[in-house]
């Protein structure tokens, strides 16, 4: 495509997340994700396929967000503090997994080290 001189430089267009919903059933965990172009992309994953779940801290501009990885055979699904649901997925994964260390024990560990990411596996099949 030839762009005719003169033309200004084409803006940009910055897709970004505006906002993501985790709902969790018996059976599977499901995160819709609504981004500022107006798309949306959803996933969903059967507890009994998940191979693990990963805490850690990550850096959005100036602040730690608290964040789990999920995985699956095919997929890696990051699910964070600000997402609607995610007192109830917190609440729920130890009845839906096996979890090795505790939410709640790895928040406390994770406190004493303010700026490590602190990743821990909390479940792994």
């Amino acid at each position: 495509m030839v762009i005719p001189a003169g033309t200004p430089d084409p803006v940009p267009h910055r897709i970004a997340l505006d906002r993501a919903e985790i709902q969790i059933d018996a059976s599977q965990l499901r995160r819709t994700a609504r981004f500022t172009d107006g798309s949306i992309r959803a996933i969903a994953m059967n507890w009994a396929d998940v191979k693990r779940i990963v805490a850690f801290r990550r850096d959005v501009l100036t602040n730690a967000v608290v964040s789990v990885a999920v995985t699956d055979k095919a997929n890696v699904v990051v699910l964070d503090e600000q997402m609607n649901g995610w007192p109830t997925l917190i609440e729920s994964l130890p009845t839906h997994v096996a979890l090795a260390t505790t939410f709640a024990e790895w928040l406390n560990e994770s406190a004493h080290e303010p700026l490590s990411a602190h990743w821990t596996i909390l479940f792994r099949a």
